[in-house]
């Protein structure tokens, strides 16, 4: 790890355990530290960049897939399947 993260990791640990008025009196120019820690910005939301299969494969990574049935698996194979003579 660089120089820079490892700082940059150090200071966001002791932003975390410290209160602003606390951090700044110890790092009076890292206030955005402070900030970014205490105030994070919501995640970006990708779930709309990914196309109908892409987000099946999320799901199904976190759990929200619905696992279906040997006997749902076998209707949904014989769904579309003709019999001869008919």
């Amino acid at each position: 790890m660089g120089r820079v993260k490892a700082m940059l990791m150090d200071l966001e640990s002791e932003a975390a355990e410290m209160t602003k008025e606390e951090f700044l009196k110890i790092h009076p120019n890292e206030e955005g530290v402070w900030d970014s820690v205490h105030n994070p910005q919501d995640e970006p939301d990708f779930s709309e960049a990914l196309t109908h299969e892409e987000q099946k494969i999320v799901d199904n990574i976190n759990g929200k897939l619905h696992q279906p049935t040997d006997k749902e698996d076998d209707n949904k194979l014989m769904e579309n399947v003709k019999c001869r003579g008919q």
